[in-house]
Formats: C-alpha cells, structure tokens, sequence
C-alpha cells in the first residue's frame, strides 16, 4: 500500500535491499503522532485527528513524495493561519507549495 501511494516507498520496496530483504522501513524522522496519522491516510485515504500537526505532516509528506497527504496538510495549514504561527507556517510552506507561501505572505 505504501509503494503505491509515494514513489519513495515504491523504490525503496523496489531494490534488492534492506527494506525489501526484511520488509520493513526504518523512520526515525519523523514525528511518531504525524506518521501514524501518515500511515492511517494510506490505509483510509482520510485524515482525522490531525490538530496542530499539518506542519510536521507536510514536511513528511513531502519527504515521502505522498502528493495527496501533502495537499490536505497544506489545505489544513492554511486554513488555520492565524496571526500568531503565519510566520511559524511559512517556515514549513518554504520547502513546499509556492501558493501556500505566497497565501502566508498576503495574511501577514
């Protein structure tokens, strides 16, 4: 389910290697909260119970090249600017989308 939702996942599963040789992938950069409720939108394709974590989920999920997961943190981020974390969030929008940098430049 993995390889089909991120190409990352796919060449990881995809080599003769560790991951595939013990199935299993090792994630230690990522929050533990934030890779579960990754993981749980693999098996679901929804998102629920994500509060306050759109940030750490967009940095993951654009690790992982998982497009949809990505959208929907985003979405999330913007929706929840205020004007006390618009600058926490351009931060984590600065490796992502360029409409959500230039939403949190017009807000600020």
């Amino acid at each position: 389910m993995l390889a089909a939702c991120s190409e990352v996942f796919n060449a990881m599963f995809s080599h003769v290697d560790k991951e595939t040789t013990f199935n299993e992938v090792i994630i230690e950069d990522v929050d533990l909260t934030a890779l579960k409720i990754m993981l749980e939108s693999v098996k679901t394709d929804d998102i629920k119970d994500y509060e306050g974590l759109a940030a750490k989920l967009i940095l993951a999920a654009d690790k992982y090249d998982m497009a949809d997961l990505k959208t929907i943190a985003v979405n999330e981020a913007i929706r929840k600017f205020t004007v006390d974390n618009v600058c926490n969030s351009l931060r984590y929008c600065i490796h992502t989308f360029y409409f959500c940098q230039t939403l949190a430049m017009f807000f600020y």
